[in-house]
Formats: C-alpha cells, structure tokens, sequence
C-alpha cells in the first residue's frame, strides 16, 4: 500500500505492526486516543528479574557520550538474554558495540528515534532478526503514554 508521500508499504510490515500507513500530517488531527498508564514497581533490592524476550528502554542527553547503553547491553548478554527489545532515544556512533548482539540474536528489534553508523548498516543489511521501528522524538514518547511500546526496565543515565 502506498503512504501520503507516495512510498509503498508492505503489507506485511502493516500486518505485522498493527499500523496504517502514513496519510498526512493532519489525518489524525482531532481524533482521540486512549492513554495508558504503566504499572510502576520501584526495585530497591539490586535485582531487576531480567529474562530473554523482555523489552528494555534508554533514555538519554549524553549523545555520542552516553556509554550507558553499552554497559547495561553487555552484561544483558554476559547473562546470555536473547531477544531483546531496545527501546532507546536515540543510537549513534557511540553504540557500534552493539552490533555483535544484534547477529548474535540478543537484540532482535530496535525502537528508537534514529540510528546511525555501523547500527544502521546491521538494519540495513539484513541484521536484524525482528523489526526496526523509527519515530520522531515525539512519537516515541507517545507509543510510551499509550501502552503501544511496553517496557519491562528502563534505564536512565544522570550525571553526577
């Protein structure tokens, strides 16, 4: 199916993630959305209950400083998690040691407001297993207020 701009969509894309595709800037103006809360459980013991198949969410402002993703990713895969979500702000340069856990099955989606780099090229090249979903910074944040993107641990680097 083609979208507003004129590019085709599979159909299996749209079957596969619910959506339609693009129909302007404007299509969804006045149209309501349900909003939904997440469950909150504050883990003050140290253990997160991490297990394979888990979503997991960055946010960040260190750019191509932020190492916090590359830290948590490592020892999510020294504990030999596989299909992973990362749901993060954004993925650069910064990030190409991810690229071994995206062949290797530890990462098999991505849900992100861009990628850069030798991440975009494993996307591009057929590396990942599952989907690559892009939203505009905004967009990100509302599939977070609308229970679309469910996250089951996020991380949240503050400089100290």
């Amino acid at each position: 199916m083609r979208n507003a701009v004129g590019r085709e969509i599979p159909d299996e894309i749209l079957r596969a993630t619910g959506k339609e595709p693009f129909q302007g800037n404007n299509y969804k103006n006045g149209v309501p959305f349900r909003r939904q809360a997440p469950i909150i459980r504050p883990v003050m013991d140290n253990k997160c209950k991490a297990h394979s198949g888990m979503t997991i969410s960055f946010h960040h402002h260190f750019r191509e400083g932020d190492l916090i993703v590359n830290m948590v990713m490592k020892e999510i895969h020294d504990m030999g998690l596989k299909n992973i979500t990362l749901a993060a702000t954004s993925l650069g340069k910064a990030h190409e040691a991810l690229v071994p856990m995206i062949e290797d099955g530890t990462i098999t989606r991505i849900e992100a407001s861009g990628v850069r780099g030798k991440i975009g090229e494993a996307i591009s090249n057929g590396k990942l297993k599952g989907l690559a979903i892009m939203r505009s910074h905004g967009g990100r944040v509302r599939s977070l207020v609308t229970g679309e993107t469910k996250v089951d641990i996020a991380f949240i680097g503050a400089p100290t």
